[in-house]
């Protein structure tokens, strides 16, 4: 459920250039090629969604990496190459994001402005910025903030766990558990024709294997966790119902989750009904209330649109506030279902 990784296994892995060290392996990374430019300014380039596989599309909309191993004071100019021209957003103020881990997991937009240049005719659009290094951390820079799967998975348990769930298991599910071929790729969505997806590295095509863990990736997972509760309440707010279901999985194995949520009022006994082909967990489904409208939400149909699972956060947070009379109203009223993404993608590692 992390913003799209894009570079898939074309992501740099722990590669130095001039002194510093470059990553992009891990959840929602995106840089396949780093040079050096200059003494202090480097050119990098993006990789496609669904790069190296029969799905590879033309959509370049997404950059996040990692430069480990620069000085305190230092300043670092990059040119991010090759992405689908975003002149108008930077134009009208649009900056990266940066942070360094593990001592500033929040991110922040980069102080300088941007300069853009390069037309969508020509497909030559770059961006150039710069940032002045705080200290010598590994920093991360990204297009906006992302929000990675494993966030996303922290996000909810945290939730789980306050309404009494069991734990859900956020396993990414081999292809051949899944029924759907021999192969998957970074081309997840909801239920649709099977499609396979060629020339992705032969773990991934197996659904096993565990690729080498860089430091990077251990610094966005933890600080992933440390993220995931910021905005939902530390207690069980009274009177709210709350139920997390597996909607499906998607092509690569990942949950696609369902959540439903209302106030307890108007509560009944009955279940709703079960579907055929979805909610394969078989766990109970959610209970069924009297004179109550559904309200559906959605969010991240194309995983690159990651501002999207910011405003569904924002969404979630308010309508759990105990205290604020709107949000009580909200769910005295409604039966609000929420898939916090429709569409999320492999990373650029797999797990067993």
């Amino acid at each position: 459920m992390g913003t799209a990784p894009g570079a898939g296994a074309a992501a740099v892995r722990e590669l130095e250039v001039g002194g510093l060290t470059f990553d992009a392996a891990f959840d929602s990374g995106n840089c396949a090629r780093v040079e050096r430019l200059g003494e202090h300014e480097f050119g990098i380039w993006t990789a496609p969604d669904c790069v190296g596989t029969s799905c590879e599309t033309n959509n370049r909309t997404w950059f996040h990496f990692s430069v480990s191993h620069a000085t305190a004071g230092r300043v670092l100019t990059f040119v991010v190459h090759n992405m689908n021209s975003q002149n108008r957003l930077f134009k009208h103020g649009m900056r990266p994001v940066w942070r360094a881990l593990p001592s500033r997991p929040q991110w922040e937009r980069v102080l300088h402005p941007v300069v853009a240049a390069g037309t969508k005719a020509e497909d030559n659009f770059t961006i150039r910025f710069r940032h002045t290094i705080e200290s010598s951390e590994t920093h991360f820079f990204a297009l906006c903030y992302p929000q990675p799967y494993a966030e996303t998975c922290s996000r909810l348990a945290h939730l789980d766990a306050l309404f009494g769930l069991p734990p859900a298991s956020a396993e990414i599910m081999p292809p051949s558990r899944l029924g759907g071929g021999d192969t998957a790729g970074e081309c997840d969505a909801l239920p649709r024709t099977p499609q396979k997806c060629e020339g992705l590295e032969e773990e991934t095509r197996k659904g096993g294997g565990v690729g080498v863990l860089t430091a990077a990736d251990g610094l966005v997972e933890e600080a992933s966790v440390r993220c995931a509760s910021h905005g939902l309440p530390c207690r069980r707010p009274p009177g709210v119902y709350y139920m997390r279901e597996l909607l499906v999985r998607s092509l690569g194995g990942r949950r696609v989750d369902l959540l439903t949520l209302s106030g307890s009022d108007g509560m009944l006994e009955e279940e709703e009904e079960r579907l055929e082909g979805l909610f394969p967990e078989g766990r109970p489904r959610p209970r069924l209330f009297r004179d109550k409208k559904v309200v559906f939400v959605s969010a991240r149909v194309h995983p690159g649109e990651v501002p999207a699972s910011h405003v569904f956060d924002g969404v979630l947070s308010f309508l759990l506030r105990e205290a604020d009379p709107r949000a009580r109203r909200l769910r005295e009223a409604f039966v609000f279902k929420l898939c916090q993404c429709a569409h999320p993608v492999l990373r650029n590692r797999k797990r067993p």
